[in-house]
């Protein structure tokens, strides 16, 4: 789990309990990924991520897949203005 959003990683968590998917979700740090069968990322090295690896793994879009379970958008921050 990327230390960088406790809104995704909790996001993820919800995913995984109404799925019903078992994981053991782990703390790491912010290098590349390793042996391990899954990982969170998040921003940019999410993006990179993607455009260098895009055969080799399958992507979640985690705002797309709570919206595909619930049927509602997730909102992950707002801007506030006064």
């Amino acid at each position: 789990l990327d230390p960088a959003s406790e809104t995704s990683t909790n996001l993820l968590r919800c995913l995984l309990a109404e799925l019903k998917l078992p994981a053991r979700l782990v703390p790491t740090s912010t290098s590349p990924v390793s042996n391990r069968p899954a990982r969170l990322l998040i921003g940019d090295q999410a993006i990179r991520f993607r455009q260098k690896q895009a055969q080799d793994f399958r992507f979640w879009d985690l705002g797309e897949q709570w919206a595909r379970l619930v049927d509602l958008p997730f909102v992950y921050a707002l801007w506030l203005i006064r």
